[in-house]
């Protein structure tokens, strides 16, 4: 008998702990200050992180814009970069020609580009973004978008449930092929 009186005062104590530990957290958590001192450590150096990445944005930016403007090709204009939020770099691009107006070829390729390059994808882990602005001549945007590593892992993701292409040269049927 007195071992239930023990058991049961144990299990009540436990239960009023565990109260005591939430009332606790949340007096702490209304008054907006955190029981774990790191956190502020923590958010200086992300903030002290994304600096470091404006100012690196910064100066590629000077140095694209120095090289600006510059052709692909005949239909597309590198026009200026800009250091945007977040941060962010945004490319204007011009674009002649009337047989280059949708934007999904140009996403697609532009995505394949810059997902593929390890030194751009570094910087979107920290919450980076790449804008894409196509203008005609006139300064009239014709689309745009958005780059970021949720654009990256969703084309990839897209890319990888393609079924894969016959492999060139081969005149033989998978049903043959299995046979």
């Amino acid at each position: 008998m007195a071992r239930k009186k023990v058991g049961r005062w144990g299990i009540l104590v436990g239960i009023f702990l565990g109260f005591a530990v939430i009332w606790a957290w949340e007096r702490y958590e209304e008054r907006g200050t955190s029981p774990v001192p790191v956190v502020s450590g923590l958010e200086e150096s992300y903030r002290d992180l994304r600096a470091e990445v404006r100012k690196r944005f910064e100066e590629a930016a000077r140095q694209l814009n120095a090289e600006t403007p510059k052709s692909f090709g005949d239909l597309i204009t590198l026009r200026k970069v800009e250091v945007g939020e977040g941060p962010s770099m945004i490319y204007y691009y011009t674009v002649r020609g009337s047989e280059f107006r949708e934007g999904q070829e140009a996403r697609a390729a532009v995505l394949d580009r810059v997902c593929s390059l390890p030194e751009m994808r570094d910087y979107m882990q920290y919450g980076v973004h790449y804008d894409y602005i196509y203008e005609t001549a006139e300064g009239a945007r014709l689309f745009d978008f958005v780059i970021s590593e949720e654009a990256c892992k969703a084309h990839e993701a897209a890319r990888a449930a393609q079924p894969a292409a016959p492999a060139a040269g081969s005149t033989q049927s998978a049903g043959a092929a299995a046979q």
